[in-house]
């Protein structure tokens, strides 16, 4: 259970870095979120991330499932006034999942995904529950061979769901969580001069570097490029800060590479204790 609360950590150590502007901070909040909703959706991805781990052991057939039905659980219980962090829970849960035998970081994004892609269409369905009830003002309308979330109900598993989506979270999930690990790196690289300062270090490069496809959906293409030109020239990221809450600019998909790239070193730092 060790694996699961250490893999949870990054849904609330990333919300409390500042400054990362247009995100929610320990210093900032947003119109309908702040750190004190971080924190009880904090507790939400760990009791699905735990739910993940017992379900493993158990030999359940789909502990993705089982997870995200705690998350849902949980959120409705804790009244999350909006989509606080679904695409979190969304990283993270199939980590912890993957983590029973303790495998190197390489090994737990490699299998996390192939649980992901081995999900039954019950995963699918809590997933479209989430969706339906947070109701992500990003979401808009699908266009595709699978039902759009207002139109009933998937009958594929969450990989095939997730591989059908053009956004970075849900690629990440599918495919091996390869720009986390390499984001986790960074962090790791820039740990030494401390925790908080590796994490705003790593939202530098992912700002700079990473379209955006939350702020591309939400505010068109030409925002999330003109963010990523803005981030790269950025040499104050409290004057860029206020210049993005003033556009109402949030990076939401980088936000939660972020999360889960800090969920995976303290994963990391627990196989040391």
């Amino acid at each position: 259970m060790a694996n699961a609360s250490a893999l949870s950590l990054g849904a609330i150590l990333e919300p409390l870095a500042h400054p990362k502007p247009g995100a929610v901070t320990r210093v900032e909040g947003q119109s309908d979120k702040d750190i004190f909703d971080f924190a009880l959706n904090h507790e939400a991805v760990e009791r699905g991330a735990l739910v993940a781990c017992v379900k493993v052991a158990e030999g359940a057939e789909d502990p993705i499932a089982a997870g995200l039905e705690e998350y849902l659980r949980a959120v409705k219980e804790m009244r999350l006034r909006a989509n606080v962090g679904l695409g979190q829970a969304l990283m993270i849960i199939p980590l912890a999942s993957a983590s029973l035998g303790r495998p190197d970081i390489k090994g737990l994004c490699r299998m996390a995904s192939e649980l992901v892609r081995r999900s039954t269409p019950r995963a699918s369905e809590v997933y479209y529950e989430l969706l339906r009830l947070l109701a992500p003002s990003h979401l808009g309308r699908y266009w595709g061979p699978l039902p759009d979330v207002s139109e009933g109900r998937p009958t594929v598993g969450l990989g095939e769901v997730l591989n059908a989506v053009d956004d970075i979270t849900s690629q990440e999930v599918v495919n091996g969580y390869r720009l986390t690990q390499a984001v986790a790196e960074i962090m790791r690289r820039e740990a030494k001069e401390g925790y908080e300062r590796a994490l705003v270090r790593a939202y530098s490069y992912l700002a700079s570097a990473v379209q955006d496809s939350l702020l591309a959906r939400s505010k068109g293409i030409r925002a999330s490029l003109i963010a990523a030109a803005e981030a790269s020239l950025a040499g104050n990221f409290e004057l860029l800060d206020r210049l993005w809450r003033s556009r109402s600019w949030n990076l939401g998909s980088i936000l939660d590479v972020l999360s889960a790239a800090a969920s995976l070193l303290a994963y990391e730092s627990l196989a040391l204790i």
